[in-house]
C-alpha cells in the first residue's frame, strides 16, 4: 500500500500535476536574513534519497568560494539533520523540511536540486544536480565560478 508523501506524489503525476520550479527573477521563499555574499546557493537534499546522501559529502568541494554562500534545505527527521550538520566540514545555513515543503513551498521538482539565488533572493538559475561537478557547469555556465 502506498501512503503518505508518495501517494500524494502518485496522485499529482496521474493527475497531470507538475511541479513547476521557480522561474528566473521569480523572488524565492528563503528564510535567512542575512546575506552572507553576492549568492546563495541553496542545495536541496533528502536524506532518504541515495543520490542525496552521495553528494553530501562532495559540497565540501565548493563550499569555500567566496561568490557565494551555501545553504542546505534538507527533507528528513530534524534529529538527523541536526546530527548530519555537525558532521559538516563547512560553514552553511542547514535546515529540516518536510517533503511536502520541498514540493509546495519551494517547487523542488527532485532531488538533488539547486536554486542560486541574487542577495534580493530572486531566482539565478535552478537545475538537478546529483554531484558536485553539475553544480560547477550550472555555475560556469553563467560565470559565477570557472571550471577548469
Amino acid at each position: 500500500m502506498v501512503t503518505g508523501i508518495f501517494k500524494e506524489l502518485f496522485n499529482r503525476k496521474a493527475n497531470g500535476y507538475e511541479i513547476r520550479p521557480f522561474s528566473r527573477g521569480e523572488k524565492f521563499p528563503l528564510e535567512v536574513d542575512q546575506c552572507y555574499s553576492d549568492y546563495e546557493l541553496v542545495i536541496f537534499l533528502s536524506l532518504s534519497c541515495s543520490a542525496c546522501i552521495d553528494f553530501i559529502p562532495e559540497i565540501d568541494e565548493i563550499a569555500r568560494n567566496d561568490a557565494f554562500h551555501i545553504s542546505l534545505l534538507i527533507s528528513g527527521t530534524v534529529k538527523d539533520v541536526a546530527v548530519l550538520k555537525e558532521q559538516l566540514k563547512f560553514e552553511c545555513y542547514v535546515t529540516s523540511i518536510t517533503e511536502k515543503e520541498k514540493i509546495d513551498k519551494y517547487r523542488v521538482p527532485a532531488a538533488p536540486y539547486v536554486y542560486l539565488l541574487d542577495k534580493d533572493k530572486s531566482i539565478v538559475t535552478s537545475g538537478e544536480a546529483d554531484c558536485v561537478e553539475e553544480v560547477k557547469e550550472l555555475l560556469s555556465g553563467i560565470g559565477i565560478i570557472c571550471v577548469d
